[in-house]
């Protein structure tokens, strides 16, 4: 199952990260036998999870962050 924190954007939770992990590790083996290459990229989060646990105010600065068309604030996951 997942938790949707904001639209487009969800929590694994514990039974369904097992599943994700084994289709990584089935995607991972097919895309080693073409060649293929992973990679890892950052996550953006709502800026208003950081808000509320009052984090914000501290690390604002330090952060990247950027606007949706609908004018929500994102960053770069800090953690």
């Amino acid at each position: 199952m997942t938790d949707c924190t904001t639209s487009g954007f969800h929590t694994i939770l514990p039974f369904s990260y097992r599943v994700v992990e084994k289709l990584i590790s089935i995607i991972d083996t097919q895309m080693s036998e073409i060649g293929g290459q992973r990679i890892i990229m950052p996550s953006l989060i709502n800026a208003n999870l950081l808000k509320m646990s009052e984090r914000w105010s501290n690390i604002e600065s330090e952060l990247f962050q950027l606007r949706d068309r609908h004018a929500v604030c994102f960053c770069l996951a800090p953690v």
